[in-house]
């Protein structure tokens, strides 16, 4: 019972550091600081319990938005979180088959269907910009839960798509005439 209590004190944390603070204030980081200390908390009491370390990776992906998006270490850090929260725990070398089975009695475990992690583990890979890996985890998520919005995210990564392929290919708003000449002008005077 004390590792829910402290998934949801985790969980809690942050969603008061998204209604309650300001964006990028020092208390909306002090309350990303207490979600990261509850999940921890719960994953030192039971290695094996996906949904805890799925309140770490949420807690990864918390700080980086908190601090202005800029450590993409924190990103790196909630995706070794995601897959431990999929696998119940953090691979063969941490955990034993005798740890999991015992974690799983007790409610533990992996949490490979829950689709709210395919659909933030995307997330992530998206800020990543590792948009076929986000592609596959928004279709995983949408298939396990056709109502989480992944209609918005994949239409968000195809304009990304399409504007990068318009700049491959010399096309679009970029390549205008009246934007291109001064570039062109900058690079003859070099």
């Amino acid at each position: 019972k004390q590792k829910k209590t402290l998934q949801a004190m985790s969980m809690l944390c942050r969603s008061l550091a998204k209604s309650k603070a300001a964006p990028g204030s020092e208390e909306q980081r002090g309350f990303v600081a207490e979600s990261m200390e509850h999940a921890k908390a719960a994953v030192k009491l039971d290695m094996c319990d996906g949904n805890s370390w799925y309140q770490v990776g949420m807690a990864y992906m918390s700080q980086f938005f908190a601090e202005g998006a800029a450590d993409p270490a924190k990103l790196q850090h909630a995706l070794k979180a995601f897959q431990s929260a999929e696998n119940g725990g953090p691979g063969p070398a941490g955990v034993t088959g005798a740890a999991q089975a015992v974690s799983a009695a007790a409610g533990g475990g992996g949490i490979g269907d829950y689709p709210d992690l395919h659909f933030n583990r995307a997330i992530v890979f998206r800020y990543r910009e590792d948009y076929g890996a986000a592609l596959d985890g928004f279709r995983t998520a949408a298939q396990l839960d056709p109502e989480l919005p992944w209609k918005v995210e994949v239409e968000a990564i195809t304009q990304v798509l399409c504007r990068l392929d318009d700049g491959c290919r010399g096309v679009g708003p970029m390549f205008k005439a009246k934007r291109m000449t001064p570039i062109q002008k900058a690079m003859d005077g070099t």
